[in-house]
């Protein structure tokens, strides 16, 4: 390469390929390095965004530290920095809507060229930044370009709107875990390799631990890659795996597919992936975070199970992410070992035992009830969203009576989960004292929350010394059954 002869940077850019598809990538890498040979450039390199949107944009931090929507595309500002730096000094494309379709990210690179005097070409022949005529119509040709995306975009949008409200299957992409291609025939296998994720779950085993068994056990994943927790998780806890239709992060009623769990199961689900949600590895530990509560005059903030130089206790953190007081702290074992013999003598009490094992069995018939009135507030959801969207009501009354309906089933909802959980039932069979010393963790938490439904208040030391002082531990109420 002689000294004059420039070096190009190719970008090369695909909207959308599945499965690591190179294809298209492939083909504009071949047309640039023709037209690097027409211009008489070096070959300074391939930015490749396979799979990469030049018009989405997203939420990002700032450089000012405030937030904005940008489009996210790291190899497109490499190629801009690289302009910037002299690392390469031109640029070489298929087409001008390969380089952008959002009017910033053009300005962005017409700022560069003018800075640098670095050319930018395309093979398509429509990138000029040299002159004004040219930037004028590379602007035209990219805001034209974001208007047809955003046309597209609205026609997908409104079409997955549709078919939300009706509660059908919007395919593309993968097959869903447990389905056909179809995303509705269920696929047996699959199914009963569902419920028993979801059994191990509330069994007490974390989701990587239920991963490593799927891979032992031979069960595979859609795309055939080894289980890990996201994938589990995906499956078990979505609303589709118990018949149910999410759109945009809400749940928005019942759907056309049959369900993988019954909806005891996943209502479990739901809430034992809350007891062990924002709790770190260490502090889940201790069974008792997120029952005690730090008893300081004006603090009340949740305590967590902690380590002091290497010794266990429960704290009122004082973090960046956790705000406490920082100033209330107990010895965990202490305070575990008493409540532990105060839940239990409260189970072995033969009143208690018995009005428990009574609503335990009420429960069951109450459930029944309850859980049929839940389904029909299902179902007349599902109903109000295909009068709207064949626009029998209009927005406001749909608005409305949603609100009404979705309140009635909240209220059921709550209702529902104040019996007996399936775990506090397995306490009460046979000895307490012993199921409790082989319980986990997570299920000893879920006793505790139901004996102490408002939680363990826990009150600063006001003396220090090798006895614990238990009347800092203070229930704030009892469980009535």
């Amino acid at each position: 390469m002689s000294s004059g002869t420039r070096k190009a940077g190719r970008l090369l850019r695909i909207s959308d390929a599945r499965d690591g598809d190179t294809e298209g990538v492939d083909r504009q890498g071949g047309h640039t390095l023709a037209l690097c040979d027409r211009m008489g450039w070096a070959d300074g390199g391939e930015y490749i965004e396979n799979d990469t949107s030049a018009f989405k944009r997203k939420r990002i931090l700032l450089p000012d530290g405030s937030y904005g929507l940008r489009t996210v595309r790291p190899e497109f500002r490499r190629f801009i920095a690289d302009l910037q730096s002299g690392a390469i000094t031109a640029g070489a494309a298929y087409d001008l809507d390969r380089v952008a379709r959002d009017p910033r990210d053009l300005e962005d690179l017409i700022d560069v060229v003018e800075h640098t005097g670095a050319p930018v070409r395309a093979h398509t022949g429509n990138i000029d930044l040299s002159t004004d005529a040219g930037i004028f119509s590379a602007r035209i040709i990219v805001a034209h370009a974001n208007m047809s995306s955003r046309d597209s975009s609205r026609r997908i949008r409104d079409k997955h709107d549709s078919l939300a409200t009706s509660g059908r299957y919007a395919g593309g992409g993968r097959r869903p875990f447990g389905y056909a291609r179809d995303g509705i025939t269920l696929v047996p296998g699959e199914a009963e390799a569902a419920r028993t994720m979801a059994e191990l779950y509330l069994a007490g085993s974390s989701l990587s631990e239920i991963a490593r068994q799927m891979d032992a056990a031979g069960v595979t994943t859609v795309t055939g890659s080894p289980w890990n927790v996201k994938s589990v998780s995906g499956i078990i806890m979505s609303p589709r795996a118990v018949g149910l239709r999410e759109h945009n992060g809400k749940i928005i009623g019942p759907a056309v597919w049959p369900p993988l769990l019954d909806r005891e199961t996943w209502d479990a689900l739901q809430i034992a992936r809350k007891e062990r949600v924002h709790v770190r590895p260490a502090g889940f530990q201790r069974w008792l975070t997120g029952v005690l509560s730090c008893g300081r005059e004006g603090c009340g903030h949740r305590m967590r199970g902690w380590s002091d130089r290497g010794r266990a206790i429960y704290w009122c953190p004082k973090l960046e992410f956790d705000h406490g007081c920082g100033r209330t702290a107990a010895r965990a074992v202490r305070v575990e070992e008493f409540v532990r013999d105060l839940i239990i003598d409260y189970l072995s009490n033969p009143v208690t035992l018995a009005e428990l094992n009574d609503a335990r069995h009420t429960g069951a018939t109450v459930n029944e009830t309850l859980r049929a009135e839940v389904r029909a507030d299902e179902e007349l959801l599902k109903d109000m969203a295909g009068m709207w969207g064949r626009r029998e009501i209009s927005t406001a009354e749909y608005t409305e009576a949603r609100k009404s309906v979705a309140e009635h089933l909240a209220t059921l909802t709550m209702q529902v989960r104040k019996y007996p959980s399936r775990q506090v039932q397995a306490m009460l069979d046979g000895d307490i004292a012993e199921n409790w010393a082989g319980a986990a963790n997570v299920h000893r938490r879920e006793v505790a929350r139901m004996v102490f439904p408002d939680g363990i208040r826990i009150l600063p030391a006001t003396r220090f010394g090798p006895v614990f002082d238990h009347r800092r531990i203070q229930p704030m109420n009892w469980h009535v059954p």
